[in-house]
């Protein structure tokens, strides 16, 4: 049964032609939580971008479709397509890939590399496909956002 499972979980990373590849020191499936769990100098490729941590929990839906990504521990990633470049760290970075998007918990960082900008908060959201994103962060210490100006 566990083999039927890891093979639907292949299947969803091959889904549509893209192909997401994970190393780690250790994975464990558990097919009833629909979960995968892979720790220990996890590194997950998806074309040329990228995403790393210490643990990573791949929670899958009711059809074993990848719902969510939860990159915990010393997480950073890089995204690269043909308009956007991005790079990021925070100590748990969520990926929704549906919606393409990237939420940052506690010392969140973004950098634009196409557009020289760059956030930092305890809370950041990345909407790629938009390019939207929005910023939180404690009270004590601001989000801070840094961009360059055109010059005219």
């Amino acid at each position: 049964m566990k083999q039927a499972f890891i093979a639907c979980f292949l299947f969803t990373f091959l889904y549509g032609g893209d192909r997401v590849e994970v190393t780690a020191d250790e994975m464990q499936a558990y097919e009833s939580e629909g979960k995968i769990v892979f720790t220990g100098n996890v590194h997950t490729t998806h074309g040329k971008s990228w995403l790393d941590s210490d643990t990573l929990y791949v929670i899958l839906d009711e059809n074993n479709e990848t719902k969510r990504y939860d990159a915990i521990g010393h997480a950073r990633f890089e995204i690269i397509d043909e308009k956007k470049h991005y790079k990021g760290h925070a100590q748990t970075i969520l990926y929704y890939p549906k919606e393409d998007r990237y939420v940052l918990k506690k010392d969140g960082v973004v950098d634009d590399l196409n557009r020289k900008r760059h956030i930092s908060g305890e809370f950041i959201e990345l909407k790629v496909k938009e390019g939207d994103a929005l910023a939180k962060s404690e009270k004590k210490k601001p989000v801070k956002v840094i961009f360059e100006l055109e010059k005219r």
